[in-house]
């Protein structure tokens, strides 16, 4: 367990390392959105679904919780001490940003990206995901997906920070566990504002 968490640390600080931000050219913006105590981003659907209009929830999170197979407290308090099947959840959400998050009560923030700092975020994404089929499908369009092990280490947060960090964004926080939903809100918060400081309106990561 402790060797896992290390790695996971490790990984996270060679993105870190060679993500310094830079200005690019207009591309799409995505959102980080919150509620009570999850993260995700809002992203074009056409990023999960070829296309396909409007914009996509993607979150990840322990498979089981997330399909509401087991929300006990003993899993919960099971996730704390040990790494558990992760899975993204994936729908789309509306035809639009605003109306989604005035739709799902989310607390929001918006992270304007180049095109390749979109293509950044979006590789990050795709290396959490396992290969195989779909875990489930709902009626109401949700999808879940295999993905990398969730633990306290690996979290909600911790997706967000690597996807957003991969793309340039300076996250001063990223590499510290048991982040609440407030702290991680106000780490993506700063960093925004220091890439308003040095001028950067299109986010992408500067690789060596």
């Amino acid at each position: 367990m402790i060797g896992r968490c290390l790695v996971a640390l490790a990984v996270l600080l060679c993105v870190a390392c060679g993500a310094r931000p830079q200005a690019g050219a207009p591309g799409p913006v995505v959102h980080v959105v919150q509620e009570d105590i999850h993260s995700g981003l809002l992203v074009p659907a056409d990023w999960i679904w070829p296309n396909a209009s409007g914009v996509a929830e993607v979150s990840f999170g322990d498979a089981a919780w997330m399909q509401a197979q087991d929300r006990s407290l003993s899993r919960a308090s099971r996730l704390v001490m040990w790494p558990s099947d992760g899975a993204f959840y994936l729908k789309r959400v509306g035809d639009d940003a605003a109306g989604a998050i005035r739709s799902e009560h989310w607390r929001a923030l918006a992270v304007p990206l180049s095109p390749t700092g979109a293509a950044q975020l979006q590789a990050e994404l795709a290396r959490w995901m396992r290969p195989g089929p779909d875990l489930a499908s709902w009626s109401d369009g949700s999808i879940f997906r295999p993905a990398t092990s969730f633990h306290v280490f690996s979290s909600c947060h911790d997706q967000v920070a690597a996807a957003l960090l991969a793309a340039g964004v300076p996250l001063s926080g990223s590499l510290l566990p048991w982040r609440s939903v407030d702290r991680f809100h106000g780490e993506v918060a700063e960093a925004l504002e220091e890439l308003d400081r040095r001028g950067i309106r299109y986010v992408e990561a500067m690789t060596e």
